[in-house]
């Protein structure tokens, strides 16, 4: 059985000494660009000392980073490259013909989730957003317009909803340093998993709070952190993973909430309204010397 990057590093994580967590981090989220990086060039953009790259590799169980990075540079071409019968649409097919073929895939991605979803853990999750006192959603790399959609809506019913899409693993935790029982933490993650959203998730644990994922099974590695597993299709023949049963599953999520909170909702909207109005902006963000005053 091949033992991947993402396993040994899962595997030897909670053993690795600070400066270790952070080549982890950067290799599991960035491993299209760390595969193609020398030992000097990965130590500067982490932040860490060649000796210690090296080190790590060593750690990994590799002979040295020679050999992980043949390793990472085999990881980036299975992510690439489809295997069996389903590759030859999007490798040799006409344009228009990847367009149907798309689409398809994706419909096909949206009825099979419709078929799996676990119809309990939807209203489950739901309950839990609505309970909560803050709502922290976790996404990065494909994931980040994931969570940045789902914390635009939820802000319109929930009252602090915030976003871990940008930025270090030390921004993250310092954001979520004071977390406890009463929020809810929220992971989105799919092949390849993001190692910085895991350990947000593992950490959120720790301080008992509850967690809700979005990822594409019961076999993801988000759930062994998961109060709350909502699995959406993501399957696609090459290149990437397929958002669009993610999105919709994301959004009945939404809509359950703001249908809870449909009289706060329209309060909001209204005063929105009212903001607009009082303060004439029509929607052209530009100061009109003949005609505009900040006085």
């Amino acid at each position: 059985m091949y033992d991947s990057v993402f396993t040994r590093i899962n595997d030897r994580y909670s053993s690795m000494t600070k400066g270790q967590q952070q080549i982890a981090a950067y290799i599991t989220d960035c491993i299209d660009k760390a595969a193609f990086m020398n030992a000097s060039e990965l130590s500067k953009e982490v932040g860490t000392s060649e000796s210690t790259v090296v080190r790590f590799a060593t750690f990994l169980g590799y002979s040295g980073f020679k050999e992980l990075s043949t390793a990472m540079a085999k990881e980036v071409k299975s992510h690439l490259l489809p295997t069996g019968p389903k590759d030859a649409p999007y490798l040799t097919a006409d344009i228009k013909d990847t367009l149907s073929d798309t689409l398809n895939q994706d419909i096909d991605n949206i009825q099979n989730t419709k078929n799996s979803i676990d119809h309990d853990a939807y209203l489950t999750a739901v309950d839990m957003l609505l309970k909560a006192k803050r709502v922290f959603i976790a996404g990065v790399r494909s994931s980040a317009p994931l969570a940045d959609y789902m914390a635009m809506y939820l802000r319109q019913a929930l009252p602090d909803v915030r976003v871990l899409s940008k930025g270090s693993m030390q921004h993250f935790f310092y954001e979520v340093l004071d977390i406890d029982e009463n929020d809810v933490m929220v992971g989105i993650s799919f092949p390849g998993y993001s190692l910085s959203v895991l350990r947000l998730l593992e950490y959120a644990r720790t301080k008992n709070t509850p967690v809700i994922t979005f990822t594409d099974s019961v076999h993801s590695p988000l759930n062994m952190y998961s109060t709350c597993n909502l699995t959406a299709s993501c399957e696609r023949n090459a290149f990437a993973s397929s958002p669009i049963a993610a999105m919709s599953v994301i959004s009945a999520v939404i809509m359950g909430v703001l249908s809870r909170r449909s009289e706060k909702v329209r309060e909001r909207n209204r005063e929105m309204e009212g903001l607009l109005s009082e303060f004439d902006f029509s929607g052209v963000d530009r100061l009109d010397p003949l005609k505009d005053s900040v006085l």
